[in-house]
């Protein structure tokens, strides 16, 4: 320490006592907030930079309206995940509910599913179970929009989409062929 303050020319200090650790206040699920508005996990800030991509926006609103359904398909860092949350954000005045899901793997669907099942005040239960759960609120409830975020391997995907889609759900991928 010595040195390295002889060498950048900093004075020495003495080291400043940590003060205790606080908890930090628990909040409930932002489904049973009173006066929020809808129930919101889309995990990226808005970004007040984001331009462009108006035209890509555009056909995933015509896309969901049209089929309930809407996927970004690209290489890794061209901006699907941004362009889906820019999309949550503009829409989110014609959600109920936004549920964002990182789909990379089967474990990580499953464990969101449980925490979206635990959002939505649905029953504790098993792993399973909060998947199925989850699906049959879906297929129950409409004004939902659902990004699946990274699904590249989209025969993951037909077990936590809904058959009757009544919402919107819209999936980043790096598969090209997305089909219907």
């Amino acid at each position: 320490d010595t040195l390295f303050r002889h060498l950048t020319d900093q004075p020495a200090r003495e080291k400043s006592e940590v003060g205790p650790l606080r908890k930090m206040p628990s909040q409930p699920p932002l489904e049973r907030r009173k006066g929020e508005g809808p129930s919101w996990s889309v995990p990226i800030p808005a970004n007040p930079l984001f331009t462009g991509r108006a035209d890509i926006l555009t056909r995933i609103e015509h896309s969901l309206s049209s089929n309930g359904k809407a996927a970004l398909a690209g290489l890794g860092g061209v901006g699907k995940t941004q362009t889906a949350a820019h999309y949550a954000y503009m829409h989110r005045g014609s959600y109920q509910t936004v549920l964002w899901v990182s789909a990379s793997y089967r474990e990580t669907l499953v464990s969101e599913c449980v925490a979206i099942a635990a959002r939505l005040g649905l029953p504790q239960m098993g792993a399973e179970e909060s998947v199925a759960a989850v699906k049959r609120w879906l297929e129950a409830h409409d004004q939902w929009l659902l990004v699946l975020d990274n699904a590249d391997d989209l025969k993951l995907l037909a077990e936590f989409i809904p058959t009757v889609c009544l919402g919107h759900v819209l999936v980043t991928t790096q598969a090209q062929a997305t089909g219907t």
